[in-house]
């Protein structure tokens, strides 16, 4: 969690400026917020505030601490941090410096009386002073080699986990621009937003048309007495009116007579046969025998006919667009927009919001397709569009004001995990004053609160079978494991580092996200 920019770390009693300087080095965070409970133990210390200014000035970070004592602010404040009671005070920024100024100008105003005062004194109290300071310079460095360098035993304690339930009654309004955490209300956000969405299939109608030309011969026949001159081009055709033309000049002779001993016993008309070709390509132009049977132009006792079969003419296939392909392709479309609608929505906006789906109208989807129906297309694409009206809740105002109203249910004695809630259900009431209630269903794991310094009392001084039998008849704790070179653990309580472990998906809830 982030108030203000600043990554928020929430720092349990037992915890030591080992683990705050491990945190200095360890995290991507370079402005940090530490929420200390043991203010008796790390802000009490000059040493340990100097070691935190050290750190963070090695490492870049920006730190600030919070802390509810206020008889602290004065040395944090020295030590060069800023000091807020609490995470309201971060959020606003209004560190609780007054008290530590006016202290450090009443401590300046009482140094400059002292520093008057020593010029009268004599060489025995600046003695005394000196070895006042030596003394507690030497007591400090003493404390410091106890604390970082005296030999340490760690039990690694992994609690039992359990699931709470609870129905919690909070409300929203459009008109909020921030969280009334005293109201319990959250702003409703209200969005307009255009969906499209495209799709795309083969189309089902089809069309033949011609591919090649039909060609073959026919045979002029004439009964003139004088030839007869067929052109090139010359149009022959069918009853059913397809067109074939000559691709050759020919002479079609006249009427031979037939003479027996000179004597005429017939005549012959003359004849003479073209190569001719369809005027359009496409099988329709292939004929049967005696099917080309007449001229576009007629000729004065000329005729024509096919003494053998027209062919060659062939077809190809082409796609066409169909009405059908139009329906298809609209159920396609609002099919694929129905079922994914609420992520196209989510991916709009950036997934930092929660929909409240009783809220959503829609408009009309409309259509733009890539072809009319009739074209010449193997595929049609279709694009639709559609504008969507509904309210929001962030997901991140969400999750802060309900994880605060289920921690204040669990009580003391209980910590939510920082795998967070987990909405079940959630309902949107319209009510008066352009106000709604939301009723909402939460799930989340928890624990114990463990008491981190108590174990170690217990199990001090105990041989390591004796700690064990103490651990397992605790009944908060699901496992544990003992880190010791030795038999017997030590009996300095401070020796004993309670370390509490958890699920890596189901750590101590510390408000870091």
């Amino acid at each position: 969690m982030k108030v203000r920019g600043y990554r928020v770390f929430y720092i349990d009693q037992n915890s030591g400026i080992k683990d705050l300087i491990d945190l200095i080095k360890n995290t991507g965070a370079r402005r940090i917020a530490l929420v200390i409970k043991n203010g008796q133990l790390l802000l009490n210390s000059s040493v340990n505030l100097k070691l935190l200014h050290d750190y963070k000035d090695r490492y870049g970070k920006e730190l600030v601490i919070v802390n509810p004592e206020l008889i602290y602010a004065v040395k944090v404040h020295e030590a060069g941090f800023e000091f807020y009671k609490d995470l309201n005070a971060l959020e606003k920024g209004q560190p609780a410096n007054d008290m530590a100024e006016k202290h450090i100008a009443a401590v300046s105003e009482d140094k400059s009386s002292k520093k008057t005062l020593k010029k009268n004194q004599g060489r025995r109290n600046y003695y005394y002073s000196r070895l006042f300071s030596t003394t507690m310079i030497l007591i400090l460095i003493t404390l410091f080699y106890f604390y970082f360098f005296y030999p340490t035993v760690t039990v690694e304690i992994e609690p039992v986990i359990n699931h709470r339930v609870q129905e919690v009654l909070i409300s929203a309004s459009p008109e909020l621009r921030s969280i009334d955490w005293e109201k319990n209300t959250l702003p409703l956000h209200r969005t307009e937003l255009e969906i499209s969405a495209e799709e795309e299939l083969a189309v089902s109608g089809a069309k033949l048309i011609g591919d090649k030309k039909a060609g073959g011969f026919v045979r002029f026949i004439s009964e003139r007495d004088d030839e007869v001159r067929i052109p090139a081009g010359t149009i022959v055709r069918t009853d059913s009116g397809i067109e074939y033309r000559t691709v050759e000049d020919i002479l079609v002779p006249g009427l031979e007579i037939d003479y027996l001993m000179s004597v005429p016993v017939g005549m012959r008309a003359g004849q003479k046969e073209a190569r001719v070709e369809a005027l359009l390509p496409g099988s329709r132009a292939n004929a049967n025998i005696g099917k080309v049977n007449s001229l576009a132009e007629k000729i004065e006792a000329v005729h024509v006919i096919n003494p053998e079969p027209v062919s060659g003419g062939t077809d190809r296939r082409v796609p066409l667009v169909s009405t059908e392909d139009y329906e298809r392709a609209k159920e396609l479309l609002q099919e694929k927009i129905s079922n994914n609608l609420f992520a196209m929505v989510y991916q709009k906006l950036g997934g930092n919001y929660r929909i409240i789906e009783d809220t959503i109208s829609y408009s009309d989807l409309e259509y733009e397709f890539s072809s009319n129906i009739g074209d010449e297309a193997e595929l049609l694409k279709v694009k639709g569009r559609i504008k969507a009206s509904l309210y929001l809740l962030k997901n991140s105002e969400l999750d802060r004001l309900l994880t605060r109203r289920f921690q204040e249910n669990l009580g003391k004695d209980v910590f939510l995990m920082s795998s967070g809630i987990n909405i079940d259900s959630l309902q949107l009431e319209e009510n008066e004053n352009n106000m709604y209630n939301i009723k909402i269903r939460l799930n989340a794991p928890v624990m114990t609160v463990i008491d981190s310094s108590k174990i170690s009392k217990l199990i001090a001084g105990l041989e390591i079978a004796e700690a064990e039998k103490v651990l397992d008849d605790m009944s908060f704790i699901e496992a544990y494991r003992i880190k010791s070179a030795s038999g017997r653990l030590p009996k300095m309580g401070f020796a004993i580092k309670v370390v509490i472990t958890e699920p890596e998906l189901l750590q101590v809830f510390k408000l870091n996200e």
